[in-house]
């Protein structure tokens, strides 16, 4: 579940003592990058780690989406509507440099590149904003509630995945109103998860347990595949990396009636079968 329970209207940031610089690199994204990796290999975290600042303008209390860090700049929404971004380096309340509250609830963690911030909310909507001034870019009605992050690929396309079980590519640099998917999939089930884009494929799983792999760029209509079936929900993104000249994919799944959560990996090019899996 990749939602992070920010608690109490408090937003807290970790004072780090890092070998190079004092932000590190950016993570700019739900598990910081396409394949939510959730790996800095620019950072060398040592303890202790402490507090350096908190924000509580978080209403109505708390958020369930977690927060981003790009140049320099912290960005995070809310359910109460309002999405924020915040002045990272503050040694005591940070400053807001920007902030909008004409939204119904910010469920999605936002995605930063391009100059953009771009998140979605839970009426289907994706906005995109300047990231440095605020400026209002773009907006896009999907078929269902955001709840996963939009993810970036190196061109400049974003995709993202809502409740209505479609997953939608939008090529988000240069686009204008209104905007028009670059192409759209519908899946077998709802998607609360973020997808994840590893070399040509998008990988996205469903809430009914399936795992579906998608052409990030088709030479014709867009064809989804099922790669496999966990039999059990899968509601968090799952993480893509290589694995001996294999794509591999790792997931937890919820169970159901009567069986335990579980810790899945699967690879290769059919991905049929289970490589590990641990409750």
């Amino acid at each position: 579940f990749e939602r992070a329970f920010l608690g109490l209207g408090l937003l807290i940031m970790s004072s780090l003592t890092l070998a190079g610089p004092p932000l590190g690199d950016n993570w700019s994204t739900f598990k910081k990058d396409a394949a939510h990796t959730a790996i800095n290999r620019k950072e060398d975290i040592r303890l202790p780690v402490k507090n350096k600042w908190s924000f509580s303008g978080l209403k109505p209390g708390i958020s369930y989406t977690s927060p981003v860090i790009h140049d320099g700049r912290v960005y995070v929404g809310e359910l109460g509507g309002k999405f924020y971004a915040l002045q990272a380096d503050s040694d005591v309340t940070p400053q807001i440099i920007w902030s909008f509250e004409n939204f119904t609830s910010v469920d999605s963690s936002p995605v930063v590149g391009f100059g953009m911030v771009i998140f979605g909310t839970n009426e289907g909507q994706v906005h995109a904003y300047d990231a440095v001034t605020g400026a209002f870019k773009w907006s896009y009605k999907a078929r269902g509630a955001i709840f996963g992050s939009p993810v970036f690929d190196e061109n400049g396309r974003i995709f993202f995945a809502d409740s209505s079980g479609t997953v939608t590519a939008i090529e988000a640099v240069g686009a204008v109103a209104p905007v028009a998917p670059y192409w759209e999939a519908k899946l077998n089930g709802p998607l609360w998860a973020s997808p994840t884009v590893f070399g040509s494929y998008v990988f996205v799983p469903t809430l009914k347990g399936k795992v579906f792999r998608l052409d990030r760029i088709p030479s014709g209509p867009i064809i989804p595949m099922e790669i496999f079936d966990a039999d059990s929900p899968i509601r968090g993104s799952l993480v893509a990396f290589d694995k001996a000249g294999d794509i591999a994919l790792v997931f937890g799944t919820l169970g159901r009636d009567g069986t335990p959560p579980k810790r899945i990996m699967i690879r290769g090019d059919s991905m049929n079968d289970v490589y590990w899996s641990v409750t």
